[in-house]
């Protein structure tokens, strides 16, 4: 098996057993849509099963500096880390907003 093959099994695996099942899946994609409480703006992720490596990308619209994040899961550690950081997102949203440099 080779090492891409058994990335894309453990994302499988790992994000199902974390977010359940995803909103939408289409094809090779996944969407997860998070909203714990009706003041909390959405979290959405979106898993792309591209060929050689799953490319996540996380859309927060709770964070007004580190919105948007994009990585290529390459090995079952980052997996795992980047559930964390998406658990740890959906947390902190539903307390309050992350100030922009605007906000001072």
């Amino acid at each position: 098996m080779s090492q891409s093959s058994s990335v894309h099994d453990y994302v499988d695996t790992r994000f199902s057993e974390a977010f359940g099942e995803p909103h939408v899946s289409r094809a090779s994609d996944d969407h997860w849509h998070f909203v714990r409480s009706a003041s909390q703006l959405p979290i959405n992720v979106l898993l792309n099963g591209t060929r050689e490596f799953p490319v996540l990308w996380i859309f927060d619209a709770n964070d007004a500096v580190h919105g948007v994040f994009r990585t290529s899961l390459t090995d079952n550690q980052q997996v795992d880390d980047v559930i964390v950081q998406i658990q740890e997102r959906v947390r902190r949203a539903d307390g309050s907003l992350i100030p922009g440099p605007e906000s001072g």
